[in-house]
C-alpha cells in the first residue's frame, strides 16, 4: 500500500549507534529516542501510532497466549509485531521491547539473556524516564510508598505496576526486602495479583495500514474490491466508510 502511495518513509536509525553492554547504555539510548522524538519527559499517550509516525511498522496479530512479540527488518523498514488483544500496558512495553531489538548496538559480548534484559531496560526508560520518577517521588532513598501512587504513575505513563516496582528498585527507592516481598505477594494473593495487573488506560491499536488503504481509495488508486480484500471487510461496509471530504 505505501508503494501504491508512492510513500517512502525511511527510520532513521542513524542517532542510536552508540554501542550498548550495560544497563546504562540502554537507557541512555532510550532517552536519546525521547530527545530526538520530542517527547520530554511526560507519559506517552499514544504509543503504536507515535511509533508509526516515525516511519516503525507496527503489526498487531491475533495469536495464543505465550507468543508476546517479535521483530525484524524488511530491507530498511522496521517491523514490530504485537499480540492484538494483550493489556494495553503490556503490549506498549512489548513494541518498545522489540524496537529496542532492532535499534540498540549491542556489543559482541553481550549474550541472548542479556539482550533481553537490554531490551527490557530501554522499554522501560522510555516509558517511564528516571526524571520523572525523580519529579514526582524524589530521589532521597528509600521511600514507603502507597499502591495509589504506583496505580497513579501507571496511568499517567501507560506503564505496568510490575515495571514501575522494577524502576524503583533500580533507583533505590524500593530496597530489596521490599521488591521481592511485592513480588511474594503476587504469587500468594490472587486479590492483590488481579489488582496490580487491571489495566488502566486507554487500548490502543496500530491503524496506520488502514488509514492508507482508506486513502488510496479515496484517491482512486485502488478499486472497491482491491479495498475490501486488503482490509478483508465486504465491500459495503468499505462503501459507508471511504466517504470522500
Amino acid at each position: 500500500i505505501e508503494d501504491i502511495l508512492g510513500l517512502d518513509e525511511q527510520f532513521d536509525k542513524s542517532p542510536f549507534g552508540r554501542p550498548v553492554s550495560s544497563l546504562d547504555d540502554a537507557k541512555e539510548v532510550a532517552r536519546t529516542l525521547r530527545k530526538e522524538w520530542r517527547l520530554g519527559e511526560d507519559g506517552i499517550a499514544c504509543l503504536l501510532p507515535l511509533l508509526e509516525e516515525h516511519h516503525v511498522r507496527v503489526i498487531e496479530i491475533e495469536e495464543k497466549e505465550k507468543f508476546s512479540g517479535l521483530s525484524g527488518w524488511a530491507g530498511e523498514m522496521p517491523i514490530v509485531v504485537v499480540k492484538k488483544d494483550e493489556r494495553t500496558e503490556r503490549k506498549r512495553f512489548t513494541a518498545l521491547h522489540e524496537l529496542g531489538h532492532l535499534i540498540l548496538n549491542m556489543t559482541e559480548k553481550v549474550n541472548d539473556k542479556e539482550k533481553e534484559t537490554l531490551c527490557n531496560q530501554f522499554a522501560n526508560e522510555v516509558l517511564l524516564p528516571e526524571c520523572a520518577v525523580k519529579k514526582v517521588l524524589g530521589d532521597s532513598g528509600d521511600k514507603v510508598l502507597s499502591l495509589h501512587e504506583l496505580v497513579e504513575l501507571q496511568k499517567q505513563y501507560g506503564i505496568s505496576i510490575d515495571a514501575i516496582v522494577y524502576k524503583l528498585h533500580e533507583m533505590g527507592i524500593f530496597n530489596e526486602n521490599r521488591y521481592v516481598n511485592y513480588f511474594k505477594r503476587k504469587r500468594v494473593d490472587k486479590g492483590f495479583k488481579d489488582f496490580v495487573e487491571l489495566s488502566r488506560i486507554e487500548e490502543e491499536h496500530s491503524d496506520r495500514f488502514e488509514c492508507l488503504v482508506y486513502k488510496a481509495y479515496v484517491m482512486e488508486l485502488t478499486s472497491l474490491s482491491k479495498t475490501a480484500e486488503l482490509l478483508a471487510e465486504p465491500e459495503k461496509e468499505i462503501f459507508k466508510k471511504a466517504i470522500s471530504l
